[in-house]
């Protein structure tokens, strides 16, 4: 399987600092830049295997575990200097720093029941009601349906709409994800004034803060699209 060995991990891109052969006897030297695409601990065999791209051709290293100089665990960062992701570009999909891979496409969107729910037990039922009403664009019939939830623990609110938010991020249809993120944080802030002492605070920033990054790294990727983002 795929794993972090130092500070070696798949799509980073590694410069030789220290010249070094392999276990198959394959030798490359200080200077050298390359895309790691693979990297696996082979248990059995006793075995590093990694495979790079260098300059448009793949290759594949492998060290020895058993060996006590040359590249290996806890030796990494004797040979290689990380720099940034790389990520091959996917259809229908973008890399997005600090999240990962998230899908360009518009979600499937829930099926709108057709009547108002004021039962506020029925959350799961209401969320999709309000996601289906904000991905047609029908935002103040969203925010009545949401209102209903007022009883419920605001940060499970929160976490629901903002999961939303993210499926509709790169949604070319303008204010669905707005609407959806301004909601999110919105409960979130509720939530953490709901905070019972200072130390409680402190605790929910723990929660807060992270799901402000998302959101800021999703507004930092929409803009490069060129897609709307309003303040929140």
């Amino acid at each position: 399987m795929g794993c972090t060995i130092d500070h070696l991990t798949a799509n980073r891109r590694v410069t030789v600092i220290r010249n070094f052969t392999d276990a198959t006897g394959s030798t490359h030297r200080a200077g050298e830049s390359a895309v790691i695409r693979k990297i696996e601990l082979d248990w059995p065999s006793q075995q590093i295997h990694l495979d790079w791209e260098r300059e448009g051709v793949e290759e594949s290293l492998v060290f020895d575990l058993k060996a006590t100089t040359g590249p290996g665990n806890g030796r990494m960062r004797e040979y290689f200097e990380v720099a940034d992701l790389v990520i091959h570009d996917e259809p229908g999909k973008r890399f997005v720093q600090g999240i990962g891979v998230v899908s360009t496409l518009p979600p499937e969107l829930p099926p709108l029941l057709p009547d108002f729910i004021s039962d506020h037990s029925r959350r799961h039922e209401i969320l999709q009601r309000v996601q289906a009403l904000a991905g047609r664009l029908r935002f103040a019939e969203a925010e009545a349906q949401v209102r209903v939830l007022s009883e419920h623990p605001p940060d499970l609110i929160a976490i629901a709409l903002g999961a939303a938010a993210e499926r509709h991020a790169f949604d070319p249809r303008i204010g669905v994800y707005e609407w959806l993120r301004d909601n999110a944080i919105h409960h979130w802030y509720s939530w953490g004034a709901q905070a019972t002492s200072g130390g409680d605070g402190s605790a929910r920033l723990l929660d807060i803060y992270p799901a402000m990054e998302r959101f800021k790294h999703l507004d930092r990727a929409r803009q490069t699209l060129g897609l709307t983002t309003l303040e929140p």
